[in-house]
């Protein structure tokens, strides 16, 4: 995606937010799937005077940076097109936090903007109202949290069938409004090819953590495909049926069937 945006100059610049813990995590991940090297932000302020005068188009830093030093983020807004990424965005759960105040401001001089989650980030109705917000500001599920709030709070007097009913009508409604912020990729919707991959160089890396493939004398399969052209897809299948028929990997055929849902998907009607 960030390619997508860069390649195609629908932004120039793109900041990923995410958890102090996970920013060398999103650095090691550019440079194993991508050409990208990004600037890291929020270390101290005199890096950061340095990494925003440089050339970099895109940029990691944590959460708590965009309080701190949100002079050196307002700088990037005005002086360039800004596209954001936050990732598991439960530090704005709370609108009035400080922290999130300050993704509601920065948000406003921002145009493209993305939440990324694996796992839902609200776990009542409510915790809903800032992320939205922070991505329409307020155009879907209204600017005021404290009238959003007396709709969807969960009623103490959930006692009888009608108030169960007249509280499940409420949310019901919600849910349109929120069909257009949500979309789901799968490993098998999501179907992306490196850029210039060099698969000598990730043979020789393997040989760090001791795995060492048949092109180099070892004993691990090893096939170069491509999900975008379906390239040596076959030979995969192959590779993965004579390393079964050389191990002898059988199952049981006298035991219960057991089985695990890697992706599933319900399809009304």
């Amino acid at each position: 995606l960030i390619k997508y945006w860069l390649d195609r100059n629908l932004c120039d610049t793109v900041i990923i937010f995410t958890k102090k813990t996970l920013v060398a995590n999103w650095i090691k991940e550019f440079k194993y799937h991508s050409n990208m090297i990004p600037g890291i932000l929020g270390r101290d302020k005199t890096e950061d005077a340095y990494t925003i005068h440089s050339k970099k188009r895109v940029y990691v830093s944590h959460f708590e940076a965009l309080k701190s030093e949100y002079d050196f983020f307002e700088y990037l807004s005005e002086t360039r097109n800004i596209a954001l990424i936050l990732d598991e965005l439960a530090k704005i759960k709370n609108p009035e936090a400080s922290i999130t105040r300050h993704f509601f401001m920065f948000g406003q001089n921002v145009g493209k903007k993305i939440i990324l989650t694996g796992t839902p980030v609200a776990n009542r109705p409510q915790d809903l109202w800032s992320q939205i917000y922070f991505l329409d500001q307020g155009h879907s599920l209204g600017d005021s949290y404290k009238d959003f709030l007396r709709q969807v709070d969960i009623p103490k007097n959930l006692l009888t069938e009608e108030a169960l009913e007249n509280y499940a009508s409420t949310l019901l409604e919600i849910f349109p409004r929120l069909q257009d912020f949500c979309f789901r990729e799968t490993k098998k919707t999501t179907k992306i090819d490196l850029p210039n991959i060099d698969i000598e160089k990730v043979r020789q890396d393997l040989l760090n953590h001791e795995i060492i493939v048949e092109k180099l004398s070892g004993d691990v399969l090893d096939v170069e495909v491509s999900a975008i052209k379906k390239t040596n897809l076959d030979k995969l299948k192959d590779a993965i049926l004579l390393q079964a028929d050389l191990l002898n990997l059988k199952a049981n055929p006298h035991r219960p069937a057991r089985g695990s849902i890697i992706d599933s998907k319900l399809e009304k009607g």
